[in-house]
């Protein structure tokens, strides 16, 4: 039979087993949680950073805003007229000047610009026959726009000019509010990356924050380029000086008869060098055919034509007649 201690030992030999694998079960439960001991791995995430960013949310991170305009969002002061609106000025004007006046009236219009507190970013020449010109591009503030365009009138004869205002205050309102999206966007991404332990989730967030950023800062320049348009008004000027119409169109017309003249002579030479490089041998070699054919003839006709004597024919009625005539004038002499 078996004892008692024996009986003893085994029940206690199999509490502490039991114990063991219970303590085995727990720490491994504690790795793969958020709690316990032992070397935690970083658990993986399904559905991208959207995945997770549910996984690791946490209250100190807002959420994400809708992209859409904001109605708190307004203009800068700065950049508004007196109605509160952004406007872009824009126009171009033509003016003729006096013949050999247009260098002054460039230095002119320069010091015009100048006074307005506007500036020239741009300076083109051409010319034709009967005019040159100058083309400038001006940029000025927009409270001086109207009284520039009225101090270029007085440099030459206006021949055209046209104004064109457009308002853009809630293209820059919408601008500003995917702006504003897309930094919120950046800092939440930028706390994902701070808390994500695993490689894969890195580079995920990673790229995600290349595309925002990209996003960002083409959305700011295009937003500072619309600021520089309302801030500046843009103005292209034509300086032009005109000739003569009749002195023009006679050196035309003198320029264009010279040059059909020497174009006509040049053919004439062309064709008479033709004529004289393919005519020569070809009348060469008929005279030498005419000459071969000329010499055949005389050789295959020369036993042919053999000339006869030619025999007198007198009838007998004129021998009668002469014969009585020459007795008539026998007996008259007698």
């Amino acid at each position: 039979m078996v004892s008692k201690s024996m009986i003893f030992a085994l029940f206690v030999f199999a509490f502490l087993l039991f114990s063991g694998c219970a303590g085995i079960l727990g720490n491994n439960g504690g790795t793969t949680g958020n709690g316990g001991s032992g070397i935690a791995t970083a658990p993986s995430y399904s559905g991208g950073v959207a995945g997770l960013e549910k996984a690791q949310s946490a209250p100190s991170v807002a959420p994400m805003p809708p992209t859409s305009s904001d109605s708190s969002v307004t203009p800068p002061t700065q950049l508004v007229d007196t109605s509160g609106k952004m406007v872009v000025k824009t126009g171009d004007m033509q003016i003729v000047v006096p013949e050999h006046t247009l260098d002054s009236k460039l230095n002119e219009l320069r010091g015009i610009v100048s006074a307005s507190n506007g500036q020239i970013d741009s300076i083109s020449y051409s010319e034709g026959d009967s005019w040159k010109e100058y083309t400038l591009n001006v940029r000025v503030p927009p409270t001086a726009f109207e009284s520039l365009s009225d101090k270029l009138k007085t440099v030459g004869t206006l021949k055209s000019m046209n104004t064109n205002t457009e308002d853009v205050t809630l293209q820059w309102i919408d601008r500003e509010a995917r702006i504003n999206n897309l930094q919120t966007e950046r800092d939440r991404l930028l706390e994902l990356y701070n808390r994500s332990a695993e490689v894969k989730d890195i580079l995920l967030v990673e790229q995600e924050l290349t595309r925002v950023q990209s996003d960002l800062d083409s959305e700011k320049a295009q937003q500072t380029a619309l600021e520089r348009q309302v801030s500046l008004s843009s103005l292209s000027i034509t300086l032009r000086e005109e000739s003569p119409v009749v002195q023009g169109s006679l050196l035309a017309s003198l320029s264009d008869i010279v040059s059909a003249f020497i174009g006509a002579l040049s053919f004439g030479i062309i064709m008479l060098a033709g004529l004289l490089g393919f005519g020569i041998p070809i009348a060469i070699a008929l005279l030498i055919v005419c000459v071969i054919v000329k010499l055949l003839w005389d050789y295959f006709t020369r036993g042919k034509n053999i000339s006869m004597p030619k025999i007198p024919q007198v009838s007998l009625g004129n021998q009668a007649q002469g014969s009585a005539g020459s007795q008539l004038d026998k007996a008259k002499k007698k």
